[in-house]
C-alpha cells in the first residue's frame, strides 16, 4: 500500500491549526481575578482552597519574642470562604502548659 503524501498547502493549514490550538487563550482565564479580603489580596488558587475549606494552625505569640521560633501552637481552626466573607467553622484547642514566666509575657494587644 503506497504512502499518501500531503500537499504543501494542506501541511501549512495543519501547522497553522496546531499553532492556533496551542496559542488560543483560555476563555475562563479572563474571568479570574484576585480576590481581596480585609485589604489582603488572595490568589485564585488559595481562594479556591478557601472555598473548599481548610484547617489552619493557631499560635500564641509571647510579648518580647523576636521571631516565630518561640511561638507555641495552641490549636487549629477550620476556615472557609463564603461569598467573599472569611468564616470560622470550628476551633480545636490544644492543651498547653502556661508557666508563670510565659504568663507574664502574654501579649495583651
Amino acid at each position: 500500500m503506497p504512502l499518501r503524501r500531503f500537499s504543501p498547502g494542506l501541511k501549512a493549514q495543519f501547522a497553522f491549526g496546531m499553532v492556533f490550538l496551542f496559542v488560543q487563550p483560555d476563555a475562563s482565564a479572563a474571568d479570574i481575578s484576585a480576590q481581596q479580603i480585609g485589604g489582603v489580596i488572595i490568589p485564585q488558587a488559595f481562594s479556591q482552597a478557601l472555598q473548599d475549606g481548610m484547617s489552619v494552625p493557631l499560635y500564641i505569640h509571647l510579648a518580647g519574642s523576636q521571631g516565630r521560633q518561640d511561638d507555641q501552637r495552641i490549636g487549629s481552626a477550620f476556615i472557609w470562604l463564603d461569598d467573599g466573607q472569611l468564616r470560622i467553622r470550628k476551633i480545636s484547642w490544644k492543651r498547653v502548659k502556661i508557666t508563670p514566666v510565659s504568663a507574664n509575657k502574654l501579649d495583651s494587644s
